[in-house]
């Protein structure tokens, strides 16, 4: 159901709002599809940073009130983008590894 298709950009960009599209919906198949399928990663890595820029662009009413120039606007989006990647990553890192250490232990 969930095919990811890199041949132009078109299909990129329907694969990817088809992912999210499951992903939102909490489709079971959209998940599998992630882990099993060739560029998944890719997809879900955009995805987060993705909402990283959508919590930015939320938060951009206080960057707009103390009139930060258009240059330092978008290095801020994208680094808030970034930044959720790595917070999503370390959480996800740390909860493994506790559950190694206790499940194992």
């Amino acid at each position: 159901m969930y095919e990811f298709d890199f041949t132009n950009l078109g299909t990129i960009i329907s694969s990817f709002f088809n992912l999210v599209g499951g992903i939102l919906s909490l489709d079971v198949n959209a998940f599998t599809a992630v882990y099993q399928q060739e560029g998944g990663t890719a997809m879900a890595m955009a995805i987060l940073i993705l909402g990283g820029i959508s919590l930015g662009l939320g938060q951009s009413v206080v960057l707009l009130a103390n009139r930060v120039g258009r240059r330092r606007f978008v290095i801020r989006l994208l680094l808030g983008g970034l930044v959720q990647l790595l917070v999503v990553i370390f959480w996800s890192g740390t909860i493994w590894l506790l559950l190694t250490f206790f499940i194992h232990h």
